[in-house]
């Protein structure tokens, strides 16, 4: 994909990004922290059966961390947390040592490995997701 439709991807996401501020009855959340940049995140979920049934966030973040959880919220609806878990590994892998697979939705967020410094921007969304889940299974 064209480096100038990723930045077009997420510019859409970022002006437009799915799940914020939505409003809905969840039964899990997490904050999430980026002190290098300043981002601040908190993912909501609606867990039924370890399903996703709903996903929303609220933040003050820069446009790669939104347009990350909003890119996240677009691609776990209606997912189970090992499902969700996995993508969020394989985005890891691939932003941080450049390896593996990675659904190809997510591959606008890929672009973000050539800038070392904002990695965490676009991983914050899935490390709070990864604070959900690990809370959702040990209960």
């Amino acid at each position: 994909m064209p480096q100038q439709l990723y930045q077009q991807m997420i510019i859409r996401h970022n002006q437009q990004p799915i799940g914020k501020d939505k409003t809905f009855l969840f039964n899990h959340s997490a904050e999430g922290e980026n002190p290098s940049c300043g981002d601040e995140l908190t993912l909501y979920i609606k867990l039924e059966h370890q399903h996703i049934d709903d996903i929303g966030f609220t933040s003050d973040a820069c446009a790669i961390c939104t347009a990350s959880a909003s890119l996240l919220c677009e691609q776990l609806q209606g997912k189970d947390l090992e499902q969700a878990a996995l993508m969020a590994k394989r985005l890891a892998d691939k932003l941080i040592t450049k390896q593996g697979e990675l659904h190809h939705q997510l591959d606008v967020l890929t672009a973000v490995s050539q800038f070392p410094s904002r990695i965490n921007c676009a991983l914050l969304p899935w490390s709070t997701l990864n604070l959900i889940i690990d809370k959702a299974v040990t209960l």
